[in-house]
């Protein structure tokens, strides 16, 4: 959507509200001219005074920073009662005020250390963009398949890119390996078309009236917007039926298991669409971290069990009117007769579920199993940031002797310097890669 457009969108909105809410934070106060966080030119004129005796933050009286490590030493060893005495505290050379610590505020940016350190970082993108540099920085893609370590790719990736002796590599790799640990996030549910994070075409046609109702732009948005059961059921029974109960598993989720299906396996994983078990994973060795979109639980949490809904689900959409569903179909706690809701959400939720604590304490076996062992970590679509799955197993190949890192990932590849040479790569096309690597097996 077009600039002009959102506007146009905005203003409609508007337009036939009943009334509107109108929240404003310090990026309004900006526009209008009024800025808190910095010394502007008309805080010249009425404040000056204040700015000689006090010297606020927004323009630093002096731009040297000094090392503080003695100073703090001394300060340590001198405290009584959370305080260190007003001699102690470090004062600048210059003016003779109270020293701060250089870290992020709105005068750092103005210090001699950070502009010579943004001229070092000038000349090292005018390096970077070189075309001599980048042309090496593409041999060694291609030859390698793999990103320098720590080094954050983003670009679309066309197709097969990597060469065939990586593919090879990978597939001699796992048919040595004693055990495979897969772990899986966003990345490989939208490679197989589903991304909860997208007001794509099949959200825009399968979840219209939502959207329309309630102003949602994703999957992620319509569980976190309140409605009444009757809608919530409705929209869930939707997206259940549509994404997480297929006719048949996807290519990439059969390729997948083909290449483990004869080792000792596990697979943790964040996405709640149940892609695993269909494809011919055992239920045991699949943890969904986050919960499963096929299952449900009480609403009141009167118990900790979870229990399937695909039958329930399927009551619900034949019955589905304007969005909602009758209130005899509405799924109810066989304990204590409350409402049951999706068992996906938050944390606090289903990380107590007796399913949830069965699960955790066999990915914690396994690890155990495979330890000093060849174990082989497959990661699907993982983002860098990702610490409930990528971090543990980034560190589990670290401190792990025989393990190999194997990351996939399309414009986004992360590889720590402390298991670079243990690892490898994969940017590009997933069902290209999956397929070359199962013809080496």
């Amino acid at each position: 959507m077009q600039k002009e457009e959102q506007v146009s969108f905005l203003a409609e909105k508007i337009r036939q509200a009943d009334a509107v809410l109108i929240g404003g934070g310090s990026g309004l106060s900006s526009a209008a001219g009024y800025n808190h966080y910095h010394w502007l030119p008309y805080m010249e004129k009425c404040l000056q005074d204040f700015k000689e005796w006090y010297a606020p933050t927004g323009q630093p009286y002096y731009d040297q920073i000094y090392s503080n490590v003695e100073m703090i030493r001394r300060m340590n060893e001198n405290i009584r009662e959370l305080r260190v005495t007003s001699e102690l505290l470090p004062r600048c050379n210059e003016c003779g005020r109270i020293m701060v610590p250089w870290v992020r505020d709105d005068t750092f940016l103005e210090g001699k250390d950070w502009r010579e350190g943004v001229l070092c970082l000038s000349e090292s993108e005018e390096i970077l963009n070189s075309r001599a540099y980048k042309r090496q920085r593409h041999l060694y893609s291609r030859r390698f398949g793999r990103n320098p370590a720590g080094f954050k790719r983003k670009h679309s990736g066309k197709g097969n890119v990597m060469k065939m002796n990586v593919y090879q590599e990978i597939s001699q790799i796992i048919k040595e390996a004693d055990g495979i640990l897969i772990g899986a996030s966003n990345g490989l549910s939208i490679a197989e078309g589903y991304n909860i994070f997208a007001d794509d075409a099949w959200f825009q046609e399968n979840m219209g009236d939502f959207r329309e109702k309630y102003g949602l732009r994703c999957v992620l948005h319509g569980f976190s917007v309140p409605m009444k059961v009757e809608e919530k059921w409705a929209f869930v029974s939707r997206l259940v039926k549509a994404k997480a109960m297929q006719d048949e598993p996807s290519e990439i989720m059969k390729n997948i298991y083909a290449l483990v299906k004869d080792k000792e396996y596990f697979v943790v994983t964040s996405n709640a669409e149940d892609h695993f078990v269909p494809a011919g994973f055992e239920a045991d060795r699949v943890f969904e971290m986050e919960g499963k979109l096929t299952q449900m639980r009480c609403k009141n949490r009167c118990h900790d069990e979870v229990y399937p809904n695909q039958k329930a689900v399927l009551a619900m959409t034949e019955e589905e009117v304007n969005g909602r569903v009758s209130k005899e179909l509405l799924p109810k706690c066989p304990k204590c007769g409350g409402d049951m809701e999706v068992n996906w959400g938050e944390m606090s939720s289903f990380t107590e579920t007796k399913n949830w604590k069965e699960k955790a304490a066999r990915y914690q076996e396994f690890i155990q199993n495979l330890h000093g062992k060849k174990l082989v970590i497959l990661e699907f679509g993982i983002g860098w940031r990702n610490q409930m799955i990528k971090a543990p197993l980034m560190q589990l190949a670290a401190v792990e002797p025989q393990a190999r890192y194997i990351t996939f990932n399309k414009g986004e590849i992360y590889i720590p310097e402390e298991i670079k040479e243990k690892s490898i790569g994969v940017d590009g096309n997933l069902m290209v890669a999956l397929k070359e690597i199962r013809k080496e097996i």
